[in-house]
């Protein structure tokens, strides 16, 4: 009688979790070329395994439901499901009078295509205006010394980034958001005007937890290096967001949906 020994059997499912990552990272590959491109197949795999673990987490565990969660991560942000910007995103994720995972996954990803659609647009076309912005007016919104503290100076800052993702998160949430990102960027030893602003503008463009999105690794690692303080800091981060919009719009310009 064959007999499959304890080690064999990890052996075994090692290699069907390689497959199913491999799987997912084309996946990716595939429909969000773009993403793909900045990341390299490095980060990509780290994404995809980032993204088992929390989509595990919250009862996900089918290919189908892992891959939503995925694509959610790649068009929300990383930690989308903690992001004070999308409140919803919890509330639907730990909703216990939804007990099956693949109806609360599909209501999740319902919900974001709504908000995706008023706030990245047809052809990402809201989403390019806005990251044009970042390259094209982010520093002069910054050093617009017309405002009276520094509330007021973003909650300006970030309606003239995007509009319509300003519109359709709100006010009222974004003002909220604005101290959590004055103690993030406090926590990183950001504790300037221009530095807050930096942290917060970046927190509205690519998620409140892009400090720890496996998606921006070199945030993490410019956030992190104690051989910066905090202003150095602050401004890695303002050249690394206006190399990010660089390498979109390259992208774009050459392999764009249309030519994809």
């Amino acid at each position: 009688m064959l007999r499959i020994r304890n080690s064999q059997m990890q052996t075994f499912e090692q290699a069907a979790m390689v497959s199913f990552e491999l799987r997912m990272v084309e996946h990716l590959r595939t429909y969000f070329p773009g993403h793909y491109q900045i990341w390299g197949p490095a980060t990509a795999r780290t994404v995809v395994q980032y993204g088992c673990k929390k989509a595990q987490e919250y009862g996900f565990i089918t290919e189908r439901n892992i891959c939503l969660y995925l694509t959610l991560m790649a068009t929300l942000g990383g930690n989308f499901d903690t992001d004070p910007q999308l409140p919803w995103t919890s509330t639907i994720l730990t909703d216990t009078a939804i007990s099956e995972p693949t109806t609360r996954i599909d209501r999740l990803t319902d919900q974001a295509m709504e908000f995706l659609d008023q706030t990245v647009g047809k052809n990402d076309h809201y989403l390019n205006r806005a990251l044009l912005r970042v390259r094209n007016e982010f520093a002069e919104l910054l050093a617009d010394p017309s405002f009276p503290d520094l509330p007021t100076h973003a909650i300006s800052m970030l309606s003239r980034l995007s509009p319509q993702r300003y519109r359709v998160v709100g006010e009222e949430c974004l003002r909220a958001v604005i101290p959590v990102g004055v103690q993030r960027a406090s926590d990183y030893g950001i504790t300037t005007r221009r530095g807050q602003l930096i942290y917060i503008g970046l927190m509205f463009t690519f998620g409140s937890g892009f400090d720890s999105d496996p998606q921006l690794p070199d945030y993490a690692l410019i956030l992190k290096n104690s051989d910066l303080n905090g202003q150095e800091k602050a401004e890695k981060l303002h050249q690394l967001a206006l190399d990010y919009v660089e390498q979109w719009a390259t992208w774009w310009t050459t392999k764009g949906p249309t030519n994809v």
